[in-house]
């Protein structure tokens, strides 16, 4: 199965398989010059590979972040249903976004249904999620500062950072004096021209 999003290339990082069989899929849908920058894609699928015409009518959801590039890189589930995708908001943010299950962006995180963090000036890439067992989400990846560090943020259920998880909810850690970074082991590290992508 292909699934086109938009006028440029989409790109599925990350996949989930709910407890009914049914398939998520995120990544980036990107545009072109007269379509604008990329968007965070998800596209969920029956079990018979057709895409499920009751997520979002048609199988498939974008969303943006900013008027820059944005794209997502994991997935992972909730109990009820609910959808987390992270990645990055233009390279500089993690970016996080949670979605009920019929494919609409949930009010009841940050509001919108989004939330951007960042670590320092520079690129922030989140790579993966987990879910805790009290649903507070974990995103891990990249964050700026010394080449790059090992970065962990953690959410609440309503979309604010953690306080009680290293102070403000985030966490950057330097191994080396070089590009460190936390990457789930279905996504290995990649870079492209634009700089550091985690795909």
């Amino acid at each position: 199965m292909t699934t086109a999003f938009r006028i440029g290339d989409s790109e599925a990082y990350g996949l989930a398989i709910q407890a009914d069989g049914k398939i998520v899929a995120v990544g980036v849908a990107e545009g072109d010059r007269s379509h604008g920058f990329s968007r965070f894609a998800l596209a969920r699928y029956n079990v018979g590979g057709g895409l499920d015409g009751t997520f979002s009518r048609d199988g498939k959801v974008t969303t943006d972040f900013t008027a820059g590039d944005d794209s997502a890189s994991d997935v992972a589930l909730l109990p009820s249903g609910k959808i987390v995708a992270v990645g990055h908001a233009r390279f500089r943010q993690f970016a996080v976004a949670r979605y009920r299950s019929s494919g609409a962006l949930d009010p009841t995180f940050s509001g919108d249904g989004k939330v951007t963090t960042n670590f320092l000036r520079g690129e922030d890439v989140a790579s993966g999620v987990a879910i805790q067992a009290d649903r507070k989400i974990v995103a891990a990846g990249r964050a700026a500062g010394s080449g790059g560090r090992f970065a962990l943020a953690r959410y609440n259920r309503n979309g604010s950072l953690d306080t009680g998880f290293g102070g403000d909810g985030r966490v950057g850690t330097n191994f080396t004096a070089g590009v460190d970074g936390a990457a789930d082991s279905r996504h290995p590290i990649g870079w492209e021209d634009r700089g550091c992508r985690w795909c």
